[in-house]
């Protein structure tokens, strides 16, 4: 039996409206996109060349994963409501499936747990989220 649970932040599995966490780490730029981080290269590339200083960055990836101090209350419940699903699913013998996030409105913001089925999320990839369908909350 096979109970899948999204763990990435990177918002790219089909089906499912958000990945667990997205809210908290996706931030918008001066244009409304929506960004998930990236300025660090920005910031040393500019120091290096108008300062002349070798500078070194890091993606914060495992550390911003694991904030838990910063995730929204948002996130909090929907990554509940995910393991508490993925629990009901196996004791119901459920098989190559994963609960997945459904967005029922946007304003404000409504969801619920659906089942999909691995076949449709394993080895996918969403395309092209357009910054509309993202739900920023905040912390």
């Amino acid at each position: 039996m096979c109970v899948g649970i999204p763990k990435t932040v990177d918002n790219d599995l089909p089906i499912t409206d958000c990945s667990l966490g997205f809210g908290s780490v996706a931030l918008k730029d001066a244009f409304g996109h929506t960004q998930l981080g990236g300025v660090a290269p920005i910031i040393s590339n500019s120091i290096g060349a108008k300062l002349g200083y070798k500078c070194h960055w890091a993606v914060a990836d495992y550390l911003q994963r694991s904030a838990r101090h910063l995730a929204s209350e948002t996130d909090v419940q929907q990554a509940y409501a995910v393991g508490r699903a993925a629990v009901e699913f196996a004791i119901a013998g459920r098989n190559a499936v994963m609960p997945a996030i459904r967005r029922l409105s946007d304003s404000p913001y409504h969801w619920d747990i659906i089942e999909a089925p691995l076949s449709a999320v394993a080895n996918q990839e969403k395309l092209c989220l357009p910054s509309s369908s993202v739900p920023m909350v905040s912390a």
